[in-house]
């Protein structure tokens, strides 16, 4: 594996510092959660932020860019709480466990969860 540094700016090490203390202190913080911690936004639901039907899909996301995974005729499953290019930091269980993840091994655990179901990544708007 290999190690990198991860710069963030000074607003989002903040929040990302709440969503540990968060996990830490044994909140339930899913992706969904995770991903309002990372945008600031209220904490009010562990429900996906957007409907992806005015949006459109992209194939990676820029960096502190949160996404959406969503799937035709299911909706959103997963949300992505900070873009890396071809990578995001996410919350990969409902155990807050954090990582790494290339978006495409994302896209494609979904889509092989869902057989059959087109499976998009959405980047949110700022």
């Amino acid at each position: 594996m290999e190690e990198r540094p991860l710069t963030l700016a000074r607003e989002a090490s903040k929040r990302l510092i709440t969503a540990f203390q968060a996990i830490q202190a044994g909140q339930e913080v899913n992706c969904h959660k995770f991903t309002r911690y990372m945008l600031g936004l209220p904490l009010s639901s562990d429900e996906p932020l957007t409907d992806v039907s005015a949006l459109s899909p992209v194939d990676n996301l820029p960096l502190g860019a949160a996404g959406l995974i969503s799937l035709r005729m299911v909706g959103v499953a997963h949300s992505i709480g900070y873009g890396m290019g071809d990578e995001s930091l996410q919350v990969m269980s409902e155990n807050g466990e954090l990582g790494f993840v290339a978006n495409q091994h994302v896209i494609e655990f979904y889509s092989d969860l869902f057989e059959g179901r087109e499976t998009r990544m959405y980047q949110l708007p700022v």
